[in-house]
C-alpha cells in the first residue's frame, strides 16, 4: 500500500503545492474542531459553578466566533479545492494516460486485448480517484483530529490520555493486519472483473455477428454466468473481511466505554469537574467515534488497491518502440526503402495480467533474413500465402515495431534514427479493412494532417475528392462534407469506405503509399471507382501494395515474393511467371478458383 501512494504522490507532481495549501487549510480547520469542546467544558463549569449569565455568554460568544471562523475556512477550502484541484486533477491523469496509451507501439496495442486495456484504464483512474479524495478528505482530516484530541487528552489526562493511546494502537494493529491477509485474496476477484469487461467488450463489439447468428440467448447466459462466479467470489470474500470488521468494532466499543468509566470515576473521587469530562467524551469520540470511519475508508482502500497497482503495472511498461534523442527530421521524404537481413519474431505480451513482473514469450519466427530494396517512386507488390509475412512487413515499415535482427534503411536513415511522427506523416495507408471514426466525413478526412487542417484551402481539398472520386458523392448528400457517417462509417458502403480512406491518405500528400488490396472485396462498380482512384494517387510515389488478386499486380514495377517469411523471388510479374515456382502456384491456385454466383 505505501508504494501504491508514493507512486499516486509522484503522478500528482504538479499538485503538490495545492496540497500543501488544502493541507494547511485541514490542518486549521481541525484545530478549531479540537478547541470547541474546551470552551463547551468552560460553559458547563460555568454553570454548575452559578456564574453569572454575562461570564458564561463570554464562553458561549467565543464558541460562536470560533465556528463561523471554522465554517468561513471551510468555504475557501472548499472553493480553492473546485477551482485548482478538482477537475483539474481530473483532467491531468487523462491526459498522462492517454499519452502513456499513445506512447505504446502499434505492436503492444495489436498483442493486449483491447477490452482489458480500457478496464485497467477506466478502474484505475476511478479507483485513484478515489482513493485520492478518501484521503484528502477523510483520512487526513480523521488523523488530524485523532492526534490533536489524543495529544490534548495526554496532556490533560495522562492517564485517560495513554488508555486511549493503547486502544488506538491495538487497533490499527488490527486493521493493517487484516490488510496484509486480504489484498492477496481480492486479486483474483479483480482479475475476473477485468476478463468479464473483456468479455463484455468482445460482445458489444461483435453485437452484429451474434444477432445474426441467433445467439443473443446464448451470449447473455454466458456473460451472467461469468458474472456470477465473480458475484460469488467477491461475497465469499468481503462476507469473511466482515468477521474482521466485527472484532475491530468490538474494540472501538470496548475503548470508549473504558474511557467512560474512568471519566465517571475521576469525576466521582473529585479529580474532574463535569465539564472537563464532557470536554474529554467530546476529544474521546473525536478518536473512537471516528476509528469506525476507518474501517470503511479502508475497505474501499482496499477493494481500490489492485485495480490502482494494475494500473500502475500498465503505465511503467516500456514503449518496445523508442525514437532516439535528436532524431533526423528530413524536410521531404523521396521514398526509398531497402531492408538489409531482416528478420523478425513476434512477442506475446502478459504485462496487464501479470501484476508481478513482465512477460515476453516468443510466437516463432515471422520474417527471416529478408533482403529486398524498393527506389523511389516504384511501384511494388508484396505476395504470399497467408502467414507468408506481408502483414509483417508493412508494420516494419511502418515501424509498428523493432526487428530482432538487421536494418530497415528509409532514404538512407535507419528507420530507428527518424522522427517517427514526422515519417508516418509521410505515408498514405489504405488498408482493407479501414477504421473510421463515429463523426463527420470531413473530420476522417482531415483526421491524418495533425494540426495542419487549419491550413488546408478549399482548391487543395477539392482536389483530393477528385482524386479519391468522392466529388460526386459528397455533393449528393445534404450536408456535404459535414455528413456524420456513424460507427465504422456504417452510412457508407463498402467502396465509399476505401475512398474516404483513400482521400484521407491523399490529403497528406505522402511520399509513400501503402495500399492493402483495397478492391477484393468490392463489386464491379465500386471496384472500377476505386480502382480509379487508386491509379490517381500512386503516380510518382512509392507504394507497396499487399497483393491478394494477383491478376491486379501485372503492370506494378516489381513483385516480391514471399514463403514462410522468407524472400524467394523478386522481379516483374512476367519473370516470376517464368522463373518462380512459388509465384507459379499461386497463380495457379487462384487460377483454379471456382466462383459461385
Amino acid at each position: 500500500m505505501k508504494q501504491i501512494f508514493l507512486k499516486i504522490w509522484r503522478l500528482y507532481k504538479p499538485f503538490h503545492k495545492v496540497l500543501l495549501v488544502m493541507m494547511i487549510y485541514l490542518v486549521l480547520i481541525q484545530l478549531l474542531l479540537v478547541v470547541t469542546p474546551w470552551l463547551y467544558g468552560k460553559v458547563i463549569d460555568s454553570l454548575i459553578a452559578k456564574e453569572s449569565l454575562w461570564y458564561i455568554a463570554i464562553w458561549l460568544a467565543l464558541s460562536l466566533v470560533l465556528q463561523l471562523i471554522k465554517t468561513v475556512m471551510q468555504y475557501h477550502k472548499d472553493v480553492y479545492e473546485i477551482n485548482n484541484f478538482d477537475s483539474k486533477s481530473e483532467v491531468f491523469i487523462s491526459e498522462v494516460t492517454m499519452k502513456k496509451f499513445m506512447d505504446f507501439s502499434l505492436d503492444q496495442h495489436i498483442n493486449t486485448n483491447s477490452g482489458i486495456k480500457k478496464s485497467v484504464i477506466d478502474k484505475g483512474e476511478q479507483a485513484m480517484k478515489q482513493l485520492l479524495e478518501m484521503t484528502v478528505f477523510n483520512y487526513v482530516p480523521l488523523a488530524l483530529q485523532i492526534l490533536f484530541s489524543l495529544t490534548a487528552v495526554c496532556i490533560l489526562s495522562p492517564i485517560i490520555g495513554s488508555v486511549m493511546l493503547v486502544c488506538l494502537v491495538v487497533y490499527m494493529w488490527f486493521t493493517f493486519t487484516d490488510s496484509i491477509k486480504f489484498i492477496p485474496i481480492l486479486k483474483p476477484i479483480r482479475d475476473r472483473y477485468h476478463q468479464n469487461n473483456k468479455m463484455q467488450t468482445e460482445f458489444v463489439r461483435n453485437v452484429e455477428l451474434v444477432q445474426v447468428s441467433g445467439q443473443e440467448t446464448r451470449v447473455v447466459g454466458d456473460y451472467l454466468q461469468e458474472r456470477l462466479k465473480t458475484q460469488d467470489m467477491s461475497i465469499s470474500a468481503w462476507t469473511w473481511y466482515m468477521k474482521f470488521w466485527m472484532r475491530n468494532s468490538t474494540v472501538i466499543d470496548a475503548s470508549g466505554v473504558l474511557v467512560l468509566t474512568l471519566g465517571v470515576l475521576g469525576v466521582h473521587y473529585g479529580y474532574y469537574t463535569v465539564g472537563f469530562m464532557t470536554m474529554l467524551l467530546s476529544w474521546s469520540y473525536g478518536v473512537f467515534g471516528r476509528l469506525g470511519q476507518i474501517q470503511y475508508f479502508h475497505r474501499q482502500a482496499v477493494n481500490n488497491y489492485t485495480d490502482i497497482q494494475k494500473y500502475f503495472v500498465m503505465m511503467e511498461v516500456e514503449s518496445n518502440v523508442k525514437m532516439v534523442d535528436n532524431p533526423i527530421r528530413p524536410s521531404r521524404f523521396a521514398g526509398e526503402i531497402e531492408f538489409k537481413n531482416v528478420s523478425f519474431t513476434y512477442q506475446n505480451r502478459t504485462y496487464i495480467k501479470d501484476d508481478e513482473e513482465i512477460k515476453e514469450t516468443e510466437q516463432g519466427e515471422v520474417l527471416h533474413d529478408v533482403s529486398f530494396k524498393i527506389e523511389s517512386g516504384q511501384r511494388v507488390a508484396i505476395v504470399g500465402q497467408s502467414g507468408a509475412g506481408k502483414s509483417t512487413l508493412v508494420y516494419l515499415i511502418l515501424r509498428a515495431t523493432d526487428p530482432q535482427a538487421g536494418q530497415i534503411i528509409v532514404d538512407g536513415h535507419d528507420l530507428r534514427l527518424l522522427d517517427l511522427p514526422n515519417y508516418r506523416q509521410a505515408i498514405g495507408s489504405v488498408e482493407q479493412d479501414v477504421q473510421l471514426f463515429d463523426d463527420t466525413i470531413g473530420y476522417n478526412i482531415k483526421f491524418g494532417l495533425n494540426g495542419r487542417a487549419k491550413d488546408l484551402t478549399d482548391r487543395d481539398l477539392d482536389e483530393t475528392l477528385v482524386l479519391a472520386q468522392l466529388q460526386d458523392l459528397v455533393k449528393s448528400w445534404p450536408h456535404g462534407l459535414d455528413t456524420v457517417i456513424g460507427e465504422k462509417g456504417i452510412e457508407l458502403s463498402g467502396g465509399e469506405r476505401q475512398r474516404v480512406a483513400i482521400a484521407r491518405a491523399m490529403i497528406k500528400r505522402p511520399s509513400i503509399i501503402i495500399l492493402d488490396e483495397a478492391t477484393s472485396s468490392l463489386d464491379a462498380i465500386n471496384e472500377s471507382l476505386v480502382r480509379q482512384a487508386i491509379n490517381n494517387v500512386i503516380k510518382d510515389r512509392t507504394t507497396i501494395i499487399i497483393a491478394h488478386r494477383l491478376s491486379t499486380i501485372k503492370n506494378v514495377d516489381k513483385i516480391i515474393v514471399l514463403e514462410q517469411g522468407r524472400v524467394v523471388s523478386q522481379g516483374s510479374y512476367q519473370d516470376l511467371m517464368m522463373n518462380c515456382p512459388v509465384f507459379q502456384s499461386l497463380i495457379a491456385a487462384q487460377s483454379s478458383e471456382v466462383v459461385i454466383v
